[in-house]
């Protein structure tokens, strides 16, 4: 490869990064101001719209724009039955599966997934915004009180009818594997008796300089001791990734069960299904979603985020210089 043609190269990557870059935060800033415009629009018509359906379409609209841009396609099952009021539980990858999950399980009917997030996440820059917004329940790991008022509001969302989302590990790893599954929010799904729907979120392939990368695993999953700005940083880069979501049969509970041994044998499941190069389900591709010029709004403010005096934004001036 010639020195032009690797420099050709190089810029279009920096472009495409940039691009990407604005254009997430940009629509994530617009979604403030669409959900007031929408819902202050309902109110002047005398029709409101119901907040949790309102919500949802913000989240799946959201999710699935995100992963337009970042170039990242979504095989999951075709949906033929709701989940409201059960407790979807999965492996985790990274950050990315909140996105995955919430382009898929999000719907008018079933309403914007609750997933329980560590406390951290709330103070995220734009993260913990969304997170709030999307009504996430943060747990202070290794607070016996923390722990146990989240389990009981799990318990009433699942009761009222809302589907609640959980990663049982606590923790992100490399995707090639599990560990253990700590059986807390079993208990809420037990107490609740409402289903738990197990999902496995497997890495099928990363595109980089046109070509199928041989490590998918570690550049699509955050794990370890890997910092979230230059994961996010190099995940720009990449030509395109495609991860797939499968779905179980739903798991029925009753009174009678353990939320150890409910746990345990619903760990076996999702490390099976990881164990499973085949592909019994012959799922479909689903759509990403596209980009809605209402979101444009959020440009206006996207400034704040280029503040030199923003610590995230001190965090990626090397990052840029790369």
């Amino acid at each position: 490869m010639g020195i032009e043609m690797r420099i050709e190269m190089s810029l279009r990557k920096r472009t495409r990064r940039w691009w990407r870059l604005i254009a997430i935060l940009t629509v994530c800033l617009g979604v403030l101001p669409e959900v007031a415009l929408r819902f202050l629009a309902g109110i002047l018509r005398r029709r409101p719209i119901d907040r949790d359906i309102l919500v949802a379409q913000a989240c799946r609209r959201l999710t699935r724009t995100i992963l337009l841009i970042l170039g990242i396609s979504v095989v999951a099952p075709e949906r033929t039955r709701e989940t409201g009021g059960c407790l979807l539980v999965s492996n985790h990858l990274s950050y990315l599966d909140v996105l995955v999950i919430g382009a898929v399980y999000s719907t008018e009917q079933s309403g914007s997934i609750g997933f329980v997030a560590k406390s951290e996440v709330a103070s995220w820059p734009l993260i913990g915004w969304l997170a709030r917004l999307g009504g996430a329940l943060f747990l202070e790991r290794g607070q016996v009180r923390s722990s146990v008022q989240t389990v009981f509001r799990v318990r009433r969302s699942l009761r009222s009818g809302r589907q609640m989302h959980v990663f049982p590990e606590g923790t992100t790893t490399d995707g090639r594997g599990l560990t253990t599954f700590h059986p807390l929010f079993f208990t809420a799904a037990i107490r609740s008796g409402r289903p738990v729907l197990p999902l496995t979120l497997r890495v099928e392939e990363v595109i980089e300089d046109g070509v199928a990368s041989g490590s998918a695993n570690e550049i699509i999953c955050w794990y370890g001791d890997t910092l979230f700005l230059p994961h996010i940083w190099r995940l720009l880069l990449l030509d395109s990734a495609r991860l797939a979501l499968c779905e179980h049969a739903p798991v029925v509970v009753s009174r009678v069960d353990r939320a150890i041994g409910l746990a345990g044998r619903i760990e076996e499941q999702i490390a099976a299904r990881l164990a499973d190069s085949g592909d019994p389900q012959a799922p479909g591709e689903t759509e990403s979603g596209e980009l809605s010029l209402d979101l444009l709004a959020g440009a206006l403010v996207f400034s704040l985020f280029v503040n030199p005096g923003n610590k995230v934004a001190r965090e990626m001036i090397p990052l840029m210089e790369e």
